[in-house]
């Protein structure tokens, strides 16, 4: 558990890794409490090992490890602030902290995954009635749709990198991932996030 007193630690870079990975531990043990899933727990025993071997030469992270990168990604917002400090208005228009807003932000993370898991089909289990074809003809709103992306993504005038960070967004990786895939620090890519947002909110 998060004391008083680390409630009051200024969040620095130097510091918000290893306050985002408590947090992280924090929320998956108590939701494998709440929900009484046999993974969360697995997921709880996977970060507390790579909080003990990151620094380790050739240790690889668990993907469970996408749980703490999203408590660090959420904690970057508010360098300079405590944990304790009030950052925002809950759905209830209740005035949250910085501490209560990173718990919700892992709590939803926590719920999309649960339900993407159970949304997963095995391509073995599926049974084929149709003939395979090559004649594939796409729903034109589904078309439309692409089209208007394509349009927004050109709109906002991205660089490469900031277009490829886009697209791995889009493909569904996390912060993990796509830092691992360009071989580059977390920061970086948390920052090319900040440039899209920025870029994408201008041409609205």
């Amino acid at each position: 558990m998060i004391t008083k007193d680390r409630d009051n630690e200024i969040l620095t870079m130097d510091n918000v890794e290893n306050i985002g990975i408590r947090i992280a531990k924090c929320a998956v043990r108590g939701y494998a409490r709440i929900s009484g899933d046999n993974r969360m727990h697995k997921l709880y025993a996977s970060l507390c090992k790579d909080s003990m071997h990151m620094g380790d030469i050739g240790y690889i992270l668990s993907d469970g490890y996408d749980l703490a990168q999203e408590a660090v990604c959420f904690l970057l917002e508010h360098l300079g602030e405590r944990l304790s400090d009030k950052t925002c208005k809950g759905w209830r228009g209740d005035t949250i902290t910085v501490k209560t807003g990173c718990y919700r932000q892992l709590g939803r993370y926590l719920q999309r995954n649960a339900r993407a898991e159970h949304k997963q089909l095995s391509l073995e289990s599926m049974e084929y009635d149709e003939p395979y074809s090559l004649d594939i003809s796409l729903n034109d709103e589904i078309v439309e749709q692409e089209k208007e992306v394509d349009n927004i993504i050109e709109r906002m005038n991205l660089s490469v990198e900031e277009k490829e960070t886009l697209l791995c967004y889009m493909a569904g990786m996390g912060y993990v991932e796509i830092a691992k895939h360009f071989s580059v620090q977390l920061t970086t890519i948390w920052y090319r996030r900040q440039r899209i947002q920025r870029k994408f909110n201008a041409i609205q």
